[in-house]
């Protein structure tokens, strides 16, 4: 992660993206492709409401992340390599991150019932022309009310820098997903990690690595090395995750 000057923190970039979970890490071809958009040397940790809530049915069950009221972690904010001009800039744009979120979505959707595109415009004329077709575009496929996104496709995040100045972007996308269990609890969630074996724990595990982290963190950590699964032995690094996360989400989240 590239280190800024004050004087570039504060300059107006254009488009950035908000990653969670495995669009940062996951080798999916069209992930890996679509990741080659983005500008990682100056992607930022940022503050939003995270938390697993996602029961997730291709992960055998186990618990991803989403947007949740009440909830603390750190993403990533990473630009666009293309600039966002036109309508159809926009909808490129989102369209290649619907894709990469759903690899078998259909050809130009932005969204599905678990989950959809929004977009947080700024506020001069010229990106409001842009708000206003991203809506009726919403409006046309019928895209899911979710959290912290309004019904105009707009993204109604709550977000701050993890550390030193936010970036200011014209355009911030994001892919919001339903959260299907808003209530788990840390050991609920952390034993659905457990009580598998096929690698299904590399969700979380990675997330950690990539700095994606949640308030729950530590508790998920602890619960895992009380419960001892079988794959503990594949992550050497976790007890170096324990040592180091106590301090890294004291500064971060």
């Amino acid at each position: 992660m590239a280190s800024d000057s004050p004087a570039r923190r504060l300059k107006r970039r254009n488009a950035a993206v908000l990653v969670i979970g495995s669009l940062a890490w996951d080798p999916n071809p069209l992930r890996a492709e679509w990741r080659l958009t983005l500008d990682w040397e100056d992607a930022a940790a940022v503050r939003v409401p995270i938390r697993y809530a996602r029961s997730s049915s291709t992960r055998g069950d186990t618990f991803t992340m989403t947007f949740s009221v009440g909830a603390r972690g750190v993403a990533l904010l990473v630009p666009l390599k293309l600039e966002i001009r036109t309508t159809e800039d926009l909808a490129s744009a989102t369209r290649a991150l619907w894709r990469a979120e759903s690899p078998t979505a259909v050809c130009g959707a932005t969204c599905a019932p678990w989950g959809r595109t929004a977009v947080r415009f700024g506020r001069d004329a010229h990106r409001q022309r842009l708000a206003a077709d991203w809506e009726a575009n919403c409006l046309r496929q019928k895209c899911p009310t979710l959290d912290y996104v309004g019904q105009d496709g707009s993204l109604r995040l709550p977000m701050r820098s993890a550390k030193g100045i936010l970036p200011a972007y014209d355009f911030i996308l994001a892919t919001p997903t339903l959260a299907t269990h808003p209530d788990a609890t840390v050991d609920q969630i952390a034993d659905a990690w457990c009580d598998q074996d096929e690698g299904f724990e590399e969700y979380f595990l990675q997330n950690l690595a990539w700095g994606i982290q949640t308030l729950d963190d530590i508790d998920l950590l602890l619960r895992i090395a009380h419960r001892k699964p079988a794959w503990i032995e594949s992550w050497p690094g976790l007890q170096q995750l324990l040592d180091n996360l106590p301090r890294t989400l004291t500064s971060n989240a």
